[in-house]
């Protein structure tokens, strides 16, 4: 994809997955400049939960998990669930991969 930054020019931004070995999938973005060829990647491992991993955490911190529906804006690999916390805490959200 190449984005028309303002100040810059034109940048050629790429993404590639490196690796998939869960929990961790790897991937590589990179950022080509196109007026002097200069590029800037940076690499990322993050670490995807297993749902049962997120429930057990919570509930080890006093929340409840009542349900686990799709995230709408998501993709089909993703879910949301909805830990309700004390009546003290805050509601909060969690996004776990499936």
């Amino acid at each position: 994809m190449i984005l028309d930054v303002p100040g810059s020019g034109q940048v050629e931004q790429r993404h590639e997955i490196t690796s998939v070995s869960p929990p961790f999938i790897s991937f590589r973005n990179s950022y080509t400049f196109l007026a002097d060829g200069a590029v800037i990647t940076s690499d990322s491992i993050p670490r995807f939960r297993s749902r049962e991993e997120v429930e057990s955490i919570l509930a080890t911190q006093g929340y409840r998990v009542p349900d686990v529906r799709e995230a709408p804006t998501a993709r089909a690999t993703s879910s949301c669930s909805s830990p309700n916390a004390p009546p003290e805490e805050p509601h909060s959200y969690t996004l776990t991969p499936r």
